[in-house]
């Protein structure tokens, strides 16, 4: 059958750390999970801006890159075989008669699922860049820094205005064959004295004020780009991987529109992760409640809360939580 035609226990709207917890307690908890995401990449905003961050948000993991805690959640949540799909904005959420949910995508596709679990954060973020790129085709073309070893010995240019841009190009410095940093604007917001102290000491090659007029592809490569400064002097540079990140475009989910109850643009909860919708729950960012912390951990936490509330809802009988000292006794 058609996996976006089957019945799920629970389907989870959003692919970042806390909605891929979610998959990996659910999974836990004998559910038959789904989980739906809307950009191209799984992490949220951990895998988008603080790839290369240490985290201390975490017990156990001090000083965790936000790339090492996205791939530890990542392995967790494909521990139990959900499925996860990306790509995929959620439209429309209905509640049928039978008390079955029916979703609805912007590409047209369908999905049915007993449960939902809202896990989508302040909704999807999409990273501006030249128009030039297509960030969807352009295969060594990227906007986070996810595995930054991937550039060691390559030919890096970043398009951006951003602290985050400089912040990229300084990590990838000492293992690049070289950087280059190419901003169409005079400055980069968010900067400060000490990135440019680190910029002037590095090897970098930096221009601003400087245009992207033409890219040159081959096997849906970049493999050189044409940038022309404010005086009308071009320059061609040969490239291996480009990195693009000149601000944020942001999408909100609907929450409203599907008839949830917000409050200062989140959803209105409480400890149990409930909504004014039985049946729909929500974790993360885009849940408020009193005492409310935005904090990755915070998020973890809350996606078992609504799991065990999701496990109760279509089994009122199910324990109320689960140990996984109990479950994997064989494993230890």
């Amino acid at each position: 059958m058609d996996k976006d035609l089957e019945l799920y226990d629970v389907t989870i709207i959003g692919g970042g750390t806390t909605g891929l917890y979610a998959a990996f307690y659910s999974g836990l908890r004998e559910m038959k999970t789904k989980l739906i995401e809307a950009s191209s990449h799984f992490g949220g905003k951990v895998a988008l801006f603080y790839p290369e961050k240490n985290v201390y948000d975490l017990g156990a993991m001090p000083g965790a890159t936000g790339e090492e805690i996205v791939q530890q959640t990542m392995k967790q949540a494909h521990m139990f075989d959900p499925t996860m799909i990306h790509n995929q904005w959620v439209e429309t959420i209905e509640k049928k008669a039978d008390g079955t949910f029916f979703l609805t995508t912007a590409g047209g596709e369908i999905h049915w699922s007993k449960t939902i679990i809202l896990a989508a954060g302040n909704g999807e973020f999409s990273i501006v860049g030249p128009e030039l790129f297509d960030v969807k085709k352009d295969e060594n073309v990227h906007t986070t820094m996810e595995n930054w070893k991937q550039y060691e010995g390559k030919r890096v240019v970043i398009f951006t205005n951003s602290r985050i841009g400089l912040d990229w190009a300084c990590k990838i410095e000492s293992i690049a064959k070289q950087v280059y940093v190419c901003n169409q604007k005079t400055t980069y917001q968010k900067a400060k004295e000490k990135d440019f102290q680190r910029l002037a000491e590095s090897s970098i090659k930096e221009q601003n004020g400087v245009i992207l007029k033409e890219v040159s592809r081959q096997h849906n490569q970049v493999k050189e780009v044409m940038v022309v400064n404010s005086n009308g002097v071009e320059e061609r540079i040969v490239v291996d991987d480009v990195l693009v990140y000149e601000g944020i475009e942001q999408r909100s989910a609907p929450s409203q529109a599907w008839g949830l109850d917000t409050e200062q643009g989140r959803v209105l909860t409480n400890t149990e992760m409930t909504t004014n919708i039985e049946g729909l729950f929500v974790a993360g960012d885009t849940a408020i409640y009193p005492g409310k912390t935005n904090l990755i951990a915070t998020g973890y936490t809350e996606a078992m809360a609504a799991v065990n509330s999701a496990k109760r809802y279509i089994n009122p009988k199910a324990s109320a939580q689960i140990y996984t000292t109990v479950i994997f006794r064989d494993k230890n």
